[in-house]
């Protein structure tokens, strides 16, 4: 059993401030970073050897089956040198009071979260679909004069990878507004 140790260090940090110009107008912001390691099972290979056939069609050899042409050496599973997720947030919000603090409050916020590095698992079949994208994850041999007659624009896959792999991002933008005015009833 082969044992992993991974090491993740980095710095995080949070900045934040608050300004009142006015007693009827908060200004507020705040800028935040963040990093998570990866699961413990998304490190750990689960297969590394040469296997007769994948489920799995070759959109370069006329979507053959992958084996057709002979036994390929199949990656799959986790990755020992996966990164850390990266996370960022900004924050902008302001507060209105123009009657004072017992009067209507309406408060409108803005963040944008930003998150990348994460860890995707991909299927053989989305490797070889994408294969511009991810050069590394295939090697095939050369492509042969019958090959090219048959129309193939690719050699026999001789080695797959579908490990997990630091490649999603996350955006996300939102707006946020709440308006509230207490009333008093009954002198209480």
């Amino acid at each position: 059993m082969v044992r992993l140790r991974p090491r993740f260090a980095g710095t995080t940090y949070t900045a934040g401030a608050k300004i009142t110009p006015w007693p009827w107008l908060m200004l507020r912001g705040s800028y935040a970073t963040g990093e998570q390691p990866p699961q413990p099972d998304a490190m750990r290979i689960r297969m590394d050897e040469v296997v007769p056939s994948i489920a799995a069609t070759d959109p370069r050899r006329g979507d053959r089956s992958l084996g057709d042409d002979g036994p390929l050496r199949w990656i799959a599973g986790g990755h020992s040198g996966l990164k850390a997720s990266r996370a960022s947030t900004r924050f902008l919000g302001a507060v209105l009071s123009p009657l004072g603090v017992d009067g209507p409050t309406l408060a409108v916020d803005y963040s944008r979260i930003r998150r990348s590095r994460d860890v995707l698992g991909v299927e053989a079949q989305e490797i070889l679909d994408h294969e511009d994208a991810w050069p590394e994850r295939v090697t095939r041999a050369a492509l042969s004069d019958s090959d090219l007659a048959m129309g193939y624009t690719g050699g026999p896959v001789t080695m797959l990878d579908s490990r997990h792999m630091n490649a999603g991002r996350v955006a996300v933008d939102s707006f946020d507004g709440r308006a509230q005015w207490p009333l008093t009833f009954r002198a209480g």
